[in-house]
């Protein structure tokens, strides 16, 4: 079992390595598929599996084609708010702290989030306290939790259910 996850997480390294170096030397990519998944054999117990969570193959996947582009798209939008507040001083913010709870078990999926949220401009995470989530956020139309979580992190939180559980 722990061969086959290897094996799969051996081809995710490669395909990482092969868009970064984007080289077509056989050599290079035979020493970049022996150099990957030796450290996928190495790491594969430690990448997949986390307490209070396991991740799958398919899970990063998720995390690496999926979650990371809607992330940057977040991040972008983010970027363009927070410019447009700075140029357009007269806009009126709203800074708050709010919080909710997260349906997320695992630890990584809650660590993916809290930075998620905070490398997301306008938002900080200040606070994980088991599954409660404390945030300032630079323009809080809201204070009803349910509405705040959604607004703040409804899109990364499903995500992350389905990667991490």
């Amino acid at each position: 079992m722990k061969l086959l996850k290897a094996l799969g997480l051996g081809v995710v390294f490669w395909g990482i390595y092969l868009v970064l170096v984007g080289t077509t030397n056989s050599q290079e990519l035979l020493v970049g598929a022996i150099v990957a998944f030796l450290i996928a054999y190495g790491t594969v117990e430690m990448v997949t599996s986390w307490e209070g969570g396991r991740t799958t193959i398919g899970g990063i996947l998720l995390f690496i084609f999926i979650y990371l582009p809607y992330f940057i798209y977040a991040m972008i939008k983010a970027n363009l708010d927070v410019a447009y507040r700075v140029l357009h001083p007269s806009m009126p913010i709203n800074p708050a702290v709010v919080s909710f709870k997260t349906n997320l078990k695992s630890d990584l999926g809650k660590l993916i989030l809290a930075n998620s949220i905070t490398l997301t401009p306008g938002t900080i995470t200040l606070e994980v306290k088991d599954d409660e989530f404390f945030i300032h956020w630079i323009d809080a139309p809201t204070s009803d939790p349910e509405e705040a979580k959604e607004a703040i992190c409804g899109t990364f939180e499903r995500l992350l259910m389905k990667i991490t559980g």
